[in-house]
């Protein structure tokens, strides 16, 4: 395919871990996925694993849709057909429901399913890897998580590496490993440089299946070392904020997709305050962000000066503060969710079709990603 691909068209996709290392990931992925847009007329991304990384692509891939209107950018999700289809039959079941749909389409690959879901996942990923020009790399090959045929695959599949590890990072994990026992840090280091477990114990004098043990512990240690790096500095970091506007009529679906996206946004983006227009002060959502994310901080945003919340009884009010905007201008209706959205990071808004046109004005805010539940679903649109 690489060679029928447009000249000024890039197919892009992700591989990394599953789990994320770094606290400025998102802002290094949107720095590359910017410039990719900018050098090209057309841009596919192409999404097929789970996990916080491939969430955290998605969410920068929209928001490089969202800043460039003038270039053709698709967001895909490539799906077997059997995965495709559960996942329309539950549009409640979990985050990737919630990126179903918000993705411009559904792609299913030309791959027979068969009863073994991981080698499938695995010939899907050979499939994607080689429809790509550009591909996003994300791995630290300490952490063992891919067998080496794997990482030489991504490294000599042709397409352009946009590497967006930490050299911090990596440095950090250097040092960790030289901290290792000397029996655990010569076989993490010579599985790295590509030998065979099997081989590794041979020169060690152990089994493989001691070898394999302790090439697990060794691992194990890394990644608590690594995910106590990475929750300290999260504790450190400034917290990313969070505008609710333009919510529309509650409805079952949307509520488990706002559930979903508050989740998603808290987890993995480093959300823990939500600036919520005042209208929906006594409504489902604010209750049900009430329940979800720990140690949220929740602000209900009035345009009046003067605004009076629901009765605390029975229940406790579901926010903790109240405050008002300075007063908007009255001629552009728009004013007041701009201005919100103005010191917001994120956005989750329920668009019916006839004002998603107004999206455009709500991105207005730099660096502002909308996460738009009212977004028709892309079963609804077919699949290429």
């Amino acid at each position: 395919m690489r060679d029928t691909v447009a000249p000024r068209k890039a197919v892009c996709s992700f591989f990394g871990h599953y789990d994320i290392y770094d606290t400025d990931l998102k802002q290094r992925l949107t720095r590359a996925l910017f410039t990719l847009a900018q050098q090209h007329d057309a841009v596919e991304f192409l999404f097929h694993r789970q996990g916080r990384f491939s969430h955290l692509c998605f969410l920068s891939a929209l928001m490089t849709k969202q800043h460039f209107p003038g270039k053709a950018i698709t967001l895909t999700l490539v799906q077997s057909e059997k995965d495709r289809d559960h996942l329309f039959a539950h549009p409640d079941l979990d985050v990737h429901a919630l990126l179903y749909s918000l993705a411009d389409k559904v792609l299913i690959p030309p791959i027979r399913d068969t009863d073994h879901p991981l080698a499938d996942r695995k010939r899907i990923s050979r499939w994607v890897l080689q429809q790509s020009t550009h591909l996003v790399r994300y791995l630290y090959r300490e952490l063992d998580e891919l067998p080496p045929k794997d990482y030489q695959a991504i490294q000599h599949s042709g397409a352009t590496l946009l590497d967006v590890s930490s050299a911090e990072t990596a440095a950090f994990l250097s040092e960790q490993v030289r901290l290792l026992p000397a029996q655990e840090q010569a076989l993490l280091t010579g599985w790295i440089s590509g030998a065979q477990k099997k081989q590794l114990g041979t020169q060690l004098g152990l089994t493989p299946a001691l070898a394999g043990r302790c090439l697990s512990r060794a691992v194990i240690a890394l990644l608590k070392s690594l995910q106590s790096r990475y929750a300290k500095q999260r504790r450190e970091s400034a917290p990313h904020v969070c505008g609710i506007v333009s919510m529309g009529t509650v409805s079952y679906k949307t509520l488990c997709l706002f559930e979903q996206a508050v989740l998603l946004l808290s987890r993995d983006c480093s959300v823990s305050k939500f600036l919520v227009a005042s209208e929906y002060g006594d409504s489902e959502y604010i209750y049900l962000l009430n329940q979800l994310p720990k140690h949220a901080e929740i602000t209900v945003v009035t345009p009046s000066p003067v605004w009076t919340g629901p009765s605390p009884f029975p229940f406790p009010l579901p926010y903790q503060n109240v405050e008002a905007l300075e007063s908007p201008a009255a001629a552009d209706p728009l004013s007041f969710p701009k201005a919100l959205l103005s010191r917001s990071d994120y956005c989750i808004c329920n668009l019916p079709p006839n004002l998603r046109h107004i999206k455009s004005h709500l991105t207005e805010a730099a660096g502002v990603t909308v996460l738009d539940l009212g977004q028709a679903s892309p079963a609804a649109r077919g699949n290429r």
